[in-house]
């Protein structure tokens, strides 16, 4: 976290993400190079949606924390990205938000 935070508050926002990503997916997270793509932001907001359309408040409630800690990593990670995203790359936010859930 500390190299993205660190190259976003430098304003080299795009160099956050790209770092962010590029960590992402080493750890196993990967991206489409489009995901700025309108198709792409679209597959993943519908796919998003129609999984959490099955769920209701409690079956989310019920559901366990995360104990590994690579997921958990990969969860405060992508948390992160969201805010890069929304901030430097507004586009990629909508597909990794997606990825949270």
């Amino acid at each position: 976290f500390s190299l993205t935070s660190s190259l976003s508050s430098q304003g080299k926002m795009c160099d956050a993400i790209d770092f962010g990503l590029g960590v992402l997916e080493q750890l196993g997270e990967t991206f489409p190079s489009n995901l700025d793509d309108d198709e792409v932001i679209s597959d993943y907001v519908v796919r998003t949606s129609t999984m959490l359309a099955e769920l209701d408040v409690e079956d989310v409630l019920k559901k366990e924390m995360i104990q590994d800690e690579s997921e958990m990593f990969v969860m405060q990670l992508l948390g992160n990205m969201v805010v890069h995203s929304y901030a430097g790359r507004p586009r990629l936010c909508p597909g990794v938000s997606s990825r949270m859930v």
